[in-house]
C-alpha cells in the first residue's frame, strides 16, 4: 500500500517549467492509500516500458521485485475499476459513446481478472 492519486491522467499532470525537474500533480481530491498499481494502470498497459519503468522503481525502493502474478492482477483489477468509476461521468459530460467503450473495456477486464484469479 502507498499513498496514491487516484485520478492520475493528462489534465492533472503539468510538465515542468525549465527551470523546475518534476511535472506537477494537480487535482488531489481522489487521492487516498491504496495500491500504487491503479495509478499505474491509469496510465500505463501490462507490456509498456512505463509499467516495466515502475517495476523496477519499485525494486529500487524496496530492495525486491514485485511478484509478477500477483502485478498483473493488480493491473487488470485497477482497469476493472477505473473503467467502472469513470464511464458515469463521461456520460454525463455527453460522451456517451465513450462512456459505452468503457464499459465494454470493463468487461473485458474483469472476464481477463476472472481468467488470471480463476
Amino acid at each position: 500500500m502507498t499513498f496514491r492519486h487516484g485520478d492520475f491522467y493528462g489534465l492533472n499532470v503539468h510538465l515542468a517549467e525549465p527551470d523546475e525537474t518534476s511535472p506537477l500533480l494537480i487535482d488531489w481530491n481522489c487521492a487516498r492509500v491504496g495500491p500504487a498499481m491503479f495509478d499505474v494502470a491509469m496510465t500505463v498497459g501490462w507490456d509498456t516500458d512505463g509499467r516495466r519503468a515502475h517495476h523496477e522503481g519499485w525494486a529500487r525502493a524496496t530492495a525486491r521485485p514485485p511478484e509478477e502474478e500477483e502485478g498483473r492482477l493488480c493491473h487488470v483489477w485497477a482497469r476493472v475499476l477505473i473503467q467502472v468509476m469513470f464511464a458515469p461521468v463521461v456520460a454525463l459530460r455527453g460522451a456517451r459513446e465513450r462512456a459505452g467503450g468503457m464499459t465494454e473495456e470493463a468487461e473485458r477486464a474483469w472476464r481477463e481478472y476472472g481468467r488470471l484469479a480463476g
